[in-house]
């Protein structure tokens, strides 16, 4: 990877976490919006759920600044953010600029890892 592949990388990697960190926070503070949204409160509790994404996204986003396996965490960034926005359609414009975002980091870092 040339020094500016490298830069790129870190440059959406930075961008996607932080997506998701505001998510995060997101769900922290409408919590009940999120669970109304998910459908998730069928299956288990919606504070369960909620802070089981939570988590999950935390997690996410520091495996994306890590730089450990990017290609695998670009996929499921991208995978994550997709399925956020099927259940919240209301800002597709944004949310199809995000996932772009994460396909190109997939696309930048799939050479480097086969």
């Amino acid at each position: 990877m040339t020094s500016r592949e490298k830069l790129a990388s870190l440059v959406l990697r930075l961008g996607i976490a932080i997506v998701l960190l505001y998510s995060s926070i997101s769900l922290i503070v409408q919590q009940e919006s999120w669970a109304r949204l998910s459908g998730i409160e069928l299956i288990i509790e919606p504070e369960s759920a909620i802070l089981l994404f939570l988590l999950f996204q935390i997690l996410l986003s520091l495996w994306l600044v890590s730089g450990i396996m990017i290609f695998e965490a670009a996929i499921v960034s991208a995978a994550t953010l997709l399925l956020i926005t099927l259940f919240n359609t209301g800002f597709f414009a944004r949310d199809a600029a995000i996932i772009s975002g994460s396909m190109a980091l997939i696309v930048l870092n799939h050479k480097k890892n086969r």
